[in-house]
């Protein structure tokens, strides 16, 4: 900083000293500009020699690289013309010919840079090797080894296909040795017998072929088409900045590319001295110009440094002045025995006093509560102390006017300039409104959290692989510390059919609930779970749960589904009642017959007895054969009773629906002969197999087919037509919403079960109670048949339905149900009824 100097001290004396000081500048001034223009003049002399210089060094580089290339080149197509022209004498010559392989050898040791000779025969076995003295090949180069490296492979097989030699990417044989390798086609009888192989060490190439006078002023380098260095003459690292130049190298080719870096070059010896006279004559006229013109500017500046320090001073005291009253923050000093020695405008504002009324006080202050001098006291020792926490202290204020608000003080030591602690420094902040909303927020919180452990569900909020976030009393009750989003996916009694139908609280987009259902292993109940994603307090992503526990409703569901179980078992029972004369008749006819036949053989063995004659076995078996077909018969019919009317649990499967038709029929039928009604079975052939329960799927099937026959007998007393089962492919009704357009996408794959009759039909007023529980049309029916038929294929993820039978002005009914085909069928894996279908859209 500049030293204050008096007024008088810093002007001129007389107008002569004025008029000195100016003509001094205007020297300076000129000889400074004839120093820039002589430094302009050597600078571009030196830029031109320079240019030069390194044009014609450019110039050398281009010509010395391209002799190296040309030379490279020619070595390889030398060896690759001469191995054309002898590749069937080596080839051959080289595995029974001494005198031929003498020869190789003496080719081979002849060329320096020649790593070995070899022939690969059409399987790419190596059939001999003959090495250089100098190099060692490889495993995947010793003869008998099969050539499966992908560079050997490669070009073997470029040259069989096209038959015309080429040379493979460079690659490494050793940790120091780079190879690169020759394959020209060995071609007897006009067949590819394999290729000659010549292997050149590149390291030994580039000692061979780049002399030592390029050696000593380039870097020679052999890169790959990556750009990466496989060799070079020099191991120095040169800077990229040096003079370089890059060529391609064909043969080999294959983006390999050879490059030369100039070493660097020291300057001419004319050229320094210049360059050094330039510089000491710059620095020199540079040191007189800066001290001339240094003691021409002291005199001029020293006037006006009084003034300019002082307007400085005045100027950055009212600029602190302003600052300080400008802040919010209330500003407070004082020394080290509590006396106030400065207070900002916002200190006197907070508390109502002004600054003559505070500067200068010592403890109490006129800001202390009465009621609180004890606390401040102490919190004031503390300051003094030097142990104030950094957190501020929370304390209350007086205002002049009486009133009290909360602030929050931070303290700190207050240095002088001269590095010494000449007290200590506070600052106040206002927190009442920040405070007020701070409990406002506690109190709803707590009613929050109140209100969640009121609840009977658990609720909790976590992030996935992290810690829980929040549960509430009814979550530690239950689950304790155990985390129960992991139970859903652990609990390995997950109950499907318990599973709430999707719907609009499936979960499709984020933020929209998803239902899960799980069992807790430990306490053994079930729970409803919703799963949603919420936005946390933090601003990040977070999955709330909330599990009801639902184990009296899944108790309640699984008493249900028993009982429609056994009520299923019942309707079975109650039909076999209803069919029981007719399968008494149905017995009765192969049992009768069965002992007819008997009566017959016993009398007759009596008869041939009474004679003296020995029983015929051959005139026997036919009788025999009638009596066993017969049992056969009443053990069939007694296999499908017990089969139909037996008691278990649902077990759905993949089955055939010829296999359910055919027992459906086989019970049916007793009851139609009964009625005198036959039925009449159409089955689509190759249908794909249903997943289902046979037994329930045959119980609705005789049902429908029975009511079918009551009503078609009803109708038509005297000659009843038959009842007509159909079975195909289909879909049921679809009700497109109105304006939707229709969609040419074929539905799932499933099966339609349809029983047809010419009965007297559903009454108008009845179809809409059809199934209905306890409703009937028949005066001596329950009212339970249809609705179990219909609990039956809902179950199976299928639809009943009845439609009026219009066909050809007959009446009657058309009762109609769908089954989804197994996925695991293989005529559907096939797609084999894609067409079938289409038609039955058609």
């Amino acid at each position: 900083m500049n030293t204050i100097r008096p007024l008088s001290q810093s002007q001129p004396s007389a107008p002569a000293d004025r008029a000195e000081l100016r003509a001094i500048q205007l020297f300076t001034l000129t000889h400074a500009l004839g120093v820039l223009i002589f430094v302009a003049v050597m600078g571009s002399l030196l830029w031109y020699l320079r240019n030069a210089d390194t044009t014609q060094q450019q110039q050398a580089l281009y010509r010395d690289i391209e002799i190296v290339q040309q030379a490279l080149r020619l070595r390889w197509r030398e060896h690759k013309e001469r191995l054309e022209s002898e590749a069937r004498a080596w080839a051959v010559g080289g595995l029974i010919n001494p005198s031929q392989r003498q020869v190789i050898k003496d080719f081979i040791n002849g060329e320096p840079d020649i790593a070995y000779a070899g022939w690969i025969d059409s399987d790419r076995h190596i059939r001999w090797l003959q090495p250089a003295s100098h190099f060692q090949p490889g495993d995947l180069r010793r003869p008998g080894a099969t050539v499966e490296d992908s560079i050997g492979f490669t070009t073997f097989q470029w040259v069989r296909e096209s038959r015309r030699s080429m040379f493979s990417e460079p690659f490494w044989q050793a940790p120091d040795q780079v190879v690169l390798e020759l394959q020209v086609p060995v071609i007897i009888d006009g067949d590819m017998a394999g290729t000659l192989l010549l292997a050149y060490s590149l390291n030994r190439t580039l000692d061979k072929v780049v002399n030592a006078e390029i050696r000593q002023r380039y870097q020679i380098t052999l890169s790959d088409a990556g750009g990466n260095a496989l060799l070079s003459t020099s191991p120095r690292t040169i800077h990229d900045a040096n003079l370089s130049y890059e060529l391609p190298l064909d043969p080999p080719g294959h983006g390999v590319r050879l490059r030369a870096i100039a070493f660097e070059t020291q300057p001419q010896f004319l050229e320094r001295g210049l360059m050094l006279a330039v510089g000491g004559l710059l620095l020199a006229s540079l040191v007189s110009l800066s001290l001339l013109w240094r003691h021409s500017r002291r005199r001029l500046m020293a006037e006006a440094d009084s003034h300019q320090l002082l307007h400085k001073l005045s100027a950055e005291t009212a600029f602190r002045r302003a600052m300080e009253d400008s802040v919010l923050t209330g500003m407070r000093t004082f020394d080290h025995e509590g006396r106030i020695t400065y207070v900002n405008k916002a200190f006197c504002d907070m508390t109502g006093f002004e600054p003559d009324e505070l500067v200068g006080a010592r403890p109490p202050y006129p800001y202390w509560p009465d009621d609180e001098l004890e606390e401040h006291e102490t919190h004031l020792a503390m300051v003094l102390a030097g142990q104030s926490p950094k957190s501020g202290l929370e304390v209350h204020v007086r205002r002049k006017d009486g009133s009290i608000f909360d602030a929050r003080m931070y303290n700190s030591p207050l240095i002088d300039g001269s590095g010494q602690q000449a007290g200590w420094m506070t600052s106040m902040t206002d927190i009442t409104e920040p405070k007020r909303i701070r409990e406002a927020l506690a109190a709803s919180q707590e009613r929050v959290i109140t209100v969640l452990d009121e609840l009977d569900a658990a609720v909790s909020v976590y992030r996935p692989g992290d810690e829980l976030l929040f549960v509430n009393k009814a979550y530690r009750a239950l689950f304790g510390e155990r985390r129960a989003e992991r139970l859903i996916a652990e609990s390995p009694h997950a109950d499907p059919a318990a599973a709430p139908a999707p719907g609009p609280a499936s979960r499709s987009d984020t933020g929209s609930p998803e239902f899960r259902q799980f069992l807790d292993p430990v306490s053994g109940k079930w729970f409803d779970a919703r799963v949603r994603d919420i936005r946390w307090v933090d601003g990040s992503t977070a999955s709330m749960m909330v599990a009801v526990d639902v184990s009296a409703r899944h108790e309640l569901e699984a008493k249900q589904r028993q009982q429609e179980s056994r009520l299923q078992s019942t309707s079975r029972l109650m039909t076999m009642g209803e069919m029981a004369s007719s399968l008494a008749h149905e017995l009765n006819q192969p049992l009768t017959a069965i002992s007819n036949y008997c009566m017959g053989l016993t009398a007759r063995i009596k008869s041939m007895a009474h004679n003296g004659e020995r029983p015929d076995s051959v005139s026997l078996i036919e009788p025999l054969d009638k009596t066993a077909r017969q049992a056969e018969r009443a053990g069939q019919v007694i296999r499908r009773i017990r089969e139909f009317v037996k008691r278990s649990e649902p077990e759905r499967r993949p089955c055939r629906a010829e296999s359910i038709v055919g027992d459906a029929i086989g019970l049916a039928e007793i009851e139609g002969k009964r009625q005198g009604v036959s039925i009449e079975t159409r089955i689509m052939p190759g249908l794909p197999a249903v997943y289902a329960d046979p037994i329930l799927i045959e119980q609705v099937l005789v049902n429908l087919l029975k009511n079918a026959m009551e009503a078609t007998r009803a109708r038509h007393p005297v000659t009843p037509p038959p009842v007509l089962l159909l079975v195909a492919l289909g879909q049921p009704p679809r009700h497109e919403p109105a304006g939707e357009p229709e969609t040419d996408a074929l539905p799932p794959v499933t099966l339609m079960f349809s029983v047809i009759d010419e009965g007297g039909g559903i009454p108008a007023d009845a179809l809409e109670r059809l199934f209905e529980p306890f409703f009937s049309t028949k005066t001596e029916g329950m009212g339970m048949g249809l609705n179990i038929c219909r609990s039956i294929v809902e179950l199976h993820q299928g639809r009943l339905w009845v439609e009026s039978n219009t066909a050809a002005g007959s009446g009657g009914s058309i009762f109609r149900f769908t089954l989804g085909a197994s996925l695991h069928d293989e005529h559907l894996a096939q797609g084999k009824h894609a067409h079938a279908r289409k038609e039955m859209q058609t």
